[in-house]
């Protein structure tokens, strides 16, 4: 502390030369008294010097050391507290003290008294880097109480051996200063003793002397205890205006200064402001701001701008002085650097009223003061800012606490992180933008200006949005002055700014933006604590967010699973398209929902549920546009719009009122885009999200085999009707001969089996001109009958044109069609097709039906009626020419005429017999069918051609008609003809008779209906699949057990289908094996029993499903490159496997196999798929009922427990009702409670052994048994 003061501060003490004259008249008388003075005040002088120079040189040192200790002990402590411990300033805390005890060590070398305080240090360096390397190894929370108890008790002897020294060398000080004292007091006496003859004439003399030494030992005592006191300060006092007002006071008014005041350099070092002065004066300048350049022409620039100090002793004479108004009485001023670590900080200054007021040995006084505060303010703003971290760090540890309660308001959570932020890093506002879209973030919370809520900046623009972009935080010193600000904020009032991202697990979620309306506000340590605080920040916003989005994902599984149950139930599409409007409605808010459906192949699209205002409409088929539902179906992924101008930039073309807000998703079965599901909103803006969109996409794949299923249900149906339609017009053509009959029965028939809003047939006049209406159906038909409806071949109708073009005409929006007649009394007119009866070449006419409809013909409609068309033509056909042979038998040869125009031009098979069965005649098609002359077949009959079943079966059937007299009319039967090959055919038999009507034989018509029958049994296999994929249906809605659910499925599949097996595999929980879950047969048996499982992705088809989740299909197992051939099963010739798939994920695969080669049709596999589809989402759901019944159950047992229990009153009705609920509970016999060996926890029962003698079962002990 004093080492800086020389020796020369207590110099010997000078006697005026003006004395030395008036005593040279008594230098001979006084030499001996002189002599003696002068040699007695050196020898003291001396001996002051050697006592107290050591403690001048090594106390300065000594009190650096001390206060570097006390720093690390402190700053020690500190760090190992902190959450995540840092040793950086540690370090360089212990460099310091390492350089201090060198210091101390050359200084005090060869003075044993300083060694153990030396030693002390050393130990504690040592012990610091052994206990602290460890820790740095291995930090662990167990180390620290270890390390600060080694560290502590080190601290604790180093700084007692400090201080003992410390003490002793001021104490030593104090002693000389004292016995100097006594010895002038002696010198004193000497010399008035000695003095007596000199005493008149040297009285002046001694007076002097004496008053200049008190004056220069006083001055040199106060100096040395001004520096001590200064010492004490710097190391006792952390405060820095304590410590300037402290050492400022001590100074001026211990060295009795006009003025004194301390200036510090700014962090650019180019100004010395003032930061403490004495005196009202002082605390108007340091008001007032007072600076001054460093390295102007003054006396504070020229020191701070040279690091040495500068005497103006005359301040009138220096040109470097600084006049101030406030200060008029200064006449002399000195300067004296402050320095850390050779570095100017800044500069002391001193100011006396009189002139020449510093003599130079006052200068290294003044200088080792400054450099003792110079230090003390290094300590204080260390400590100021240490203490800062650590209330910083408890803010930021209880922020932490706080932040990890659980939110369920999101807006409200990130309210609590900004106002948060604001405390903890005492800004002046806080801001939290979190990303918006792509290309956007949005303003989220803002605690001083939360109008500011909902901004948003684009990516890269502005400070939020480029850390965001970076994920680096980003420190702004002067925002006014920054280059990249961006426009959006140019106003922005602040000048510090400090954004950081809040990063999770590797993602940017957001970013936290701190502002301060003072510039470089925030430092180094400012923004590691605010990424700390972002991090748990972060870690909250995405907790919360996980949160809800379990809520939600909860409330969408409840309706993922009542639109499940409705798919398996329903069997109508608007009941289907009811229960997804409901439950779609009730998990995103949105005032109006359609569903689309698209017909790939005549590429219209028809919207049969469109649901506004509490009302459901439909719209008729159109063709597909450019609007939004056209562009999902045309992209086949879901479409978001936020606002009406977004459709435009996504490339649909709107129509109508467009949707502020618009969500829709595909409808998509196996590849197949069969519709649209979507949401809006006319009035709102971003009504949607991403995770909307998710869950409309995934209701839309539920409902997808829904509607598939119920649209071919709902085909079968009508191809059914149809069927049944064409079966009965054929029944009606082949019996009846009546052409007029025929056409009102045929017309009639169509119109009302295909729900038609118009029906008639036209046919062509003699001269082929005109096409006559012969019947038509409804009031209309009938005021055109009356009329006499006619409409020219060839002629500007649908009618007219197809019968001159031999070709079917059809108009699916009549309003298009330009060759067509407009009749008046059929205004409700849609779709209109005209199809030509034709028999061979000739056209006879035209089947025109009408509907109210558009788009209301399909394929089949047409197929359909187009068969049904070419029947009634060949009917008419027959009808006319039985009608004309009739006409003509009349002059001709009945039986000749008969048999030779019937026979040779009806294309049906017509034959006639003989009583025996033999043929007498038959028709050229039945001669041409087993490719004889007509005239060849005459004497043979069935016997001769089919095999003897076949043959049997007719002969029987003739023999009936012959003897009970009774015709066969529309007999089905399956012709075996010779070549191996069979037909179907109807048949109708009638009895021959002569002309006085006896019956003399038999004859017959056949048809062949081979096509007809094959369509019947395709929709009797179809129907009947479509009856085990209805019981597969109930299954899995009426069974909540799983394994009891693939055992009805899979035998439900193979008792339907007649196959050979049938087995179902699910995947474990590794997705590396498909086990199976059950098989049908005694082979499924065999392979439960082994625990057979296929690899996913291995060499089978159930792995190959699996893995590639798309049906393998083997018509020919033999000819199948990846197949598991099971020993068990070798009759199998055709094999399928069909995934299960949930969603995106394949949780099994249901196997089929068959006897026969070519087994599965191709809608065998889409029924298959269908059911399979269902069972897995069955499964799935069964699942999730079984986790919640589970948990359900458990409550329930636990509450009526707990409620039984709180009824009871006593102690032994709750332990008896406790054992009672546990027997049934774990349905064990019996349960036990035992307190003590006196008690019993049960009363028993009458009978049960106790209080009746019978008391075998204690032992013989006399003791009471346990409750029981």
């Amino acid at each position: 502390m004093l080492a800086s003061i020389p020796p020369s501060t207590a110099r010997r003490p000078a006697v005026p030369r003006s004395q030395l004259i008036l005593l040279v008249i008594l230098l001979v008388i006084g030499a001996v008294a002189e002599n003696l003075i002068l040699f007695n005040y050196l020898d003291l002088s001396q001996k002051f010097q050697t006592s107290v120079a050591p403690s001048i040189s090594l106390l300065p040192k000594l009190s650096a050391l001390r206060i570097e200790v006390l720093q690390l002990h402190a700053e020690v402590e500190l760090a190992l507290h902190l959450d995540v411990p840092e040793f950086t300033s540690v370090d360089a805390r212990r460099a310091n003290v390492a350089a201090r005890l060198e210091d101390l060590q050359t200084a005090a070398a060869g003075n044993a008294k300083y060694t153990p305080a030396i030693d002390a240090v050393s130990v504690l360096l040592e012990i610091y880097d052994s206990q602290i390397a460890g820790f740095r190894n291995s930090p662990s929370e167990a180390q620290v109480p270890v390390i600060e108890f080694e560290l502590g008790r080190a601290f604790k002897d180093t700084e007692a051996q400090l201080a003992g020294i410390y003490n002793e060398e001021e104490a030593l000080f104090s002693r000389a200063t004292t016995n100097i004292f006594a010895a002038v007091r002696d010198t004193q006496i000497i010399l008035l003793g000695v003095g007596v003859i000199l005493f008149i004439l040297s009285a002046l003399f001694v007076f002097n002397t004496r008053r200049t030494v008190q004056q220069e030992v006083g001055r040199v005592s106060e100096q040395l205890q001004v520096a001590a006191e200064v010492g004490r300060a710097a190391s006792s006092l952390l405060s820095l205006d304590e410590l300037f007002d402290t050492t400022l006071s001590l100074i001026r008014d211990r060295f009795n200064f006009y003025h004194a005041s301390i200036f510090l350099l700014d962090e650019a070092g180019e100004n010395a402001v003032l930061r403490a002065s004495m005196g009202e004066v002082g605390a108007s300048l340091i008001k007032s701001g007072y600076k001054l350049d460093v390295g102007s022409d003054t006396i504070i620039g020229y020191v701070t701008a040279n690091n040495a100090a500068r005497v103006a002793s005359d301040v009138s004479d220096d040109p470097a002085y600084f006049r101030h108004e406030l200060l008029p009485n200064t006449r002399a001023e000195l300067a004296v650097p402050l320095r850390q670590g050779g570095q100017v900080i800044g500069a002391l200054d001193v100011q006396s009223v009189n002139s020449n007021a510093f003599p130079n040995d006052l200068v290294p006084v003044i200088q080792t003061l400054a450099d003792e505060i110079a230090v003390a303010i290094g300590n204080a703003a260390q400590y100021t800012r240490e203490k800062a971290r650590a209330q910083q760090l408890a803010t930021l540890l209880e922020s932490s606490v706080e932040l990890s309660i659980p939110q369920s308001n999101f807006d409200a959570l990130l309210d609590l992180i900004a106002r948060r932020s604001l405390t903890l890093m005492r800004a002046n506002d806080a801001e939290i933008w979190l990303p918006l879209n792509d290309d956007e973030i949005e303003l989220r919370a803002n605690v001083s200006e939360p109008t500011r809520v909902g901004q948003r900046l684009r990516r890269g623009e502005g400070l939020p949005s480029q850390v965001f972009a970076s994920g680096r935080p980003l420190r702004v010193e002067d925002y006014a002055k920054w280059e990249s600000r961006t426009g959006a904020v140019a106003g922005a009032a602040f000048r510090a700014a400090l954004t950081v991202p809040m990063a999770w697990q590797g993602s940017t979620v957001g970013v936290l933006t701190l502002t301060h309306s003072q510039p470089n506000w925030f430092s180094a340590d400012d923004e590691r604590i605010a990424q700390l605080f972002a991090s748990q920040a972060a870690a909250a916003i995405e907790n919360t967010r996980l949160l809800q989005e379990t809520q939600n994902r909860l409330g969408e599984l409840y309706t993922l699973n009542q639109i499940g149950q409705a798919v398996a139930a329903q069997t109508d599409l608007n009941g289907l398209f009811d229960v997804v409007r409901r439950e779609v409605l009730r998990v995103i808010n949105a005032p109006v929902m359609y569903i689309s459906l698209y017909d790939s192949k005549r590429e219209l699209l028809e919207i049969p549920y469109f649901y506004e205002s509490g009302l459901v409409t439909s719209v008729d088929p159109f063709p597909v546009g450019h609007g939004l539902t056209g562009l999902i179906i045309q992209t086949r992924q879901p479409l978001v719009v936020n606002n009406a101008a977004e459709a435009t930039t996504q490339g649909a073309i709107v129509e109508g009122d467009p949707a502020e807000s618009y969500l829709g998703v595909p409808i998509i079965v196996r590849e197949n885009v069969i519709g649209v599901l979507a949401v809006q909103d006319y009035e709102k803006q971003n009504l949607f999200a991403p995770a909307d969109a998710r869950l409309l996409s995934t209701i839309a794949s539920q409902i997808a085999l829904g509607v598939q299923s119920i649209q071919l249900y709902q085909q079968v149906q009508r191809r059914a009707d149809q069927l049944a339609a064409a079966s009965e017009v054929s029944r009606a053509t082949i019996s009846m001969l009546n052409p007029a009959q025929l056409i009102v029965d045929a017309v009639e028939l169509i119109r009302s089996r295909f729900n038609l809003y118009y029906a008639a047939i036209f046919m062509v006049d003699d001269e082929g001109k005109w096409a006559m209406l012969r019947h038509a159906t409804g009031d209309a038909g009938r005021q055109l009958l009356e009329n006499g409806h006619r409409l020219e071949v060839g002629g500007n109708s649908m009618v007219g044109a197809c019968i001159a073009q031999g070709q079917a005409r059809i108009a699916l929006d009549a309003g298009k069609e330009r060759t067509r007649f407009a009749n008046p009394l059929l205004p409700d007119t849609r779709s209109e097709m005209a199809l030509p009866l034709r028999v061979g070449e000739t056209v006879l006419g035209a089947l025109d039906v009408q509907s109210t409809l558009h788009n209301a013909f399909s394929e089949s409609d047409i197929a359909a009626l187009q068969t049904m068309t070419d029947q009634i033509g060949i009917a008419i056909r027959n009808a006319q020419l039985l009608e004309n042979a009739q006409h003509t038998l009349k002059a001709l040869d009945y039986e000749t005429y008969l048999l030779q125009t019937l026979l040779e031009n009806v294309p049906d098979k017509i034959y006639f017999k003989d009583q025996e069965g033999r043929f007498i005649r038959v028709s050229k098609a039945v001669a041409d069918r087993f490719n004889l002359p007509p005239e060849d077949m005459i004497g043979k009959w069935e016997f001769d051609f089919f095999t003897e079943a076949y043959a049997r079966q007719v002969y029987e059937d003739e023999q009936t008609v012959l003897l009970a007299n009774q015709p066969i009319f529309g007999k089905v039967e399956q012709e075996l003809w010779p070549d191996g090959s069979a037909t179907w055919a109807l048949t109708t038999r009638l009895p021959l008779r002569d002309s006085v009507g006896h019956v003399i034989g038999t004859f017959g018509i056949s048809r062949d209906v081979t096509e007809l029958k094959a369509a019947e049994e395709a929709s009797r296999r179809r129907a009947q699949q479509l009856v085990a994929a209805s019981d597969v249906s109930r299954a899995t809605i009426s069974i909540l057990d799983p394994d009891q659910l693939v055992i009805e499925a899979v035998e439900a599949i193979r008792e339907r289908f007649d196959l050979y097996y049938a087995a179902l595999f699910l995947v474990d929980d590794a997705r590396e094996w498909a086990v199976l879950r059950h098989a049908t047969g005694d082979a499924g048996k065999k392979l439960l029993e082994r625990g057979h499982k296929l690899e996913v992705g291995g060499n089978s088809m159930v792995g190959w499903a699996v893995a590639n989740r798309r049906a393998r299909i083997a018509l020919d197992v033999g000819e199948e490159p990846v197949r598991f051939v099971n020993p068990f099963l070798p009759d199998t010739h055709s094999e399928m496997a069909l995934p299960l798939i949930v969603g995106n994920i394949v949780i099994g695969a249901l196997d089929v196999q068959s006897v026969q080669v070519n087994a599965f049709s191709d809608a065998d596999v889409s029924v298959l798929q269908t059911m399979a589809d269902q069972i897995a989402v069955a499964i799935q759901n069964a699942r999730l009922y079984l986790q919640v019944n589970r948990r359900a159950r458990l409550e329930q047992l636990i509450n009526r427990v707990t409620g039984k229990i709180r009824r009871s009153i006593d102690a032994e009705s709750i332990i008896s009702t406790t054992l009672s609920e546990l027997n049934d509970i774990l349905r064990t016999r019996r349960a036990v409670a035992r307190l003590g060996p006196e008690h019993d926890l049960l009363p028993r029962k009458p009978g049960s052994g106790q209080g009746n003698g019978n008391n075998g079962n204690n032992g013989g002990n006399g003791s009471r048994p346990s409750a029981i």
